[in-house]
């Protein structure tokens, strides 16, 4: 019989017996080679792969063997990228309709040094498979996607307008109002400003729980962008309090609805982050400000704790008069707004400096021409959050925004499922 591989489009496609083409890179040929190992009973573990490999590796033929009990056997391999003669990345597809993302490293002697295995996706995923397995989700979970492109069309609107804490995604309406002030010529993204201590959020004893600013020198001078950038990507609390005080209280709250945020009231008064840790490490003023019954009253109690001494990590900290309500708090469908308040300010221009802040990961990270994002979460005895925010540009110029926000009060937050499920959400939107 003769053993031959059909070239299609790119695709390597199997028949009954797969050998790799000698016109085709090695690190084609061993993929080939790698995906019959696929089986119930691999064969060339020791010929396929390196002796390090195997030694950092030793359960690579029980995972191969569940693998194929879980989908099947290989029906094609897909080059995603050859880097190298010895470095490439495929799609393994599956009998049952999945496909791996796999990349594979070679040595000079063309054995497997390394694998990167990526998400397993399933060739019939749909937006409503990923809403009903949400669904089935413990605690109260939502999930937002737009299509900007399409008059910000809602794509997936599960229970998009529940109010849920936010964590660090409030960043993203300091970032605006920085943005805002920038825009009009009142600021700009160089200018200099100089570290004040007075602004740290908590007292700097553990390293870099409040953020990286509050080891620097006090007084040492940083532009605007070096804050707005540790603020979004590296999530410094006191970098966003040095730019809440810089940009001013009122002109945030007078942005918020600007952004889309409809239900801009719950953020009024908005707080710092050093005044939000004074509350939770005095239970009693958290209370007190949860129960003000005006603005006025909030303010005045606020003012009051600008006066006081940043709080220490070893004293008594309540963080669970968050689920009383003392948090930062929006949508999904809010957050989607921010973003698409961004892009449609800068015009969709990711070479803007705003959108280049953003894009924490890298602007074309994950395979689309561009991914911006902000998240946040925390944990207490009583409430457990997450929430992450995206504004992306598909492969084919499409714009999209994606928000999920997830809330137990029992147990933490799997971000392993969520990663998975958004990894679904990703691949749909880059088709």
């Amino acid at each position: 019989m003769i053993k031959v591989i059909i070239t299609l489009l790119g695709i390597l496609v199997f028949t009954q017996a797969v050998y790799a083409s000698q016109n085709l890179p090695k690190v084609n040929q061993v993929a080939l080679q790698f995906a019959k190992e696929f089986s119930n009973n691999p064969t060339q573990i020791d010929n396929l792969f390196s002796k390090n490999f195997i030694k950092r590796n030793t359960n690579s033929k029980n995972w191969l063997i569940n693998t194929y009990k879980e989908n099947g056997q290989v029906t094609k391999v897909e080059p995603v990228k050859i880097y190298s003669n010895r470095t490439g990345k495929f799609n393994f597809f599956f009998s049952n309709q999945t496909y791996l993302p796999i990349t594979i490293v070679l040595l000079n002697n063309y054995k497997i040094q390394n694998t990167e295995v990526g998400y397993k996706t399933n060739l019939n995923d749909s937006f409503l498979k990923i809403v009903n397995d949400l669904k089935k989700w413990p605690g109260k979970n939502s999930l937002t996607i737009k299509y900007i492109s399409e008059n910000n069309k809602n794509v997936v609107n599960y229970n998009s307008n529940k109010i849920f804490p936010i964590a660090s995604s409030f960043k993203l309406y300091v970032l605006g109002a920085l943005y805002h002030a920038i825009h009009n010529k009142q600021l700009k993204w160089n200018d200099i400003i100089h570290i004040n201590h007075k602004y740290n959020t908590l007292t700097p004893e553990l390293p870099q729980e409040g953020g990286t600013i509050e080891y620097w020198p006090n007084h040492a001078p940083v532009t605007l962008q070096t804050l707005a950038t540790l603020m979004i990507q590296k999530s410094d609390n006191t970098a966003a309090d040095t730019l809440i005080h810089i940009v001013g209280r009122k002109n945030i709250e007078a942005i918020l609805k600007n952004m889309g945020d409809n239900n801009s009231e719950l953020m009024v008064p908005f707080c710092t982050i050093k005044q939000y840790n004074l509350m939770i490490h005095k239970p009693s003023i958290g209370r007190e400000y949860l129960k003000a019954k005006t603005v006025s009253k909030k303010l005045e109690i606020l003012e009051e704790l600008t006066k006081q001494k940043t709080p220490n990590w070893h004293d008594y900290a309540n963080f669970d008069l968050a689920s009383e309500g003392l948090a930062y708090r929006a949508s999904t469908s809010d957050l989607c707004n921010a973003m698409i308040w961004f892009g449609k300010s800068t015009h969709f221009n990711t070479n803007s400096t705003v959108l280049q802040i953003l894009a924490s990961f890298g602007p074309k990270f994950g395979g689309f021409k561009y991914v911006g994002l902000k998240g946040g979460s925390f944990g207490t005895n009583t409430l457990n959050t997450f929430t992450m925010t995206y504004l992306i540009e598909n492969k084919n110029d499409k714009w999209f925004t994606v928000s999920i926000s997830c809330q137990d009060a029992n147990e933490p937050i799997n971000i392993q499922n969520v990663n998975l499920l958004m990894n679904r959400v990703f691949i749909l939107l880059n088709k």
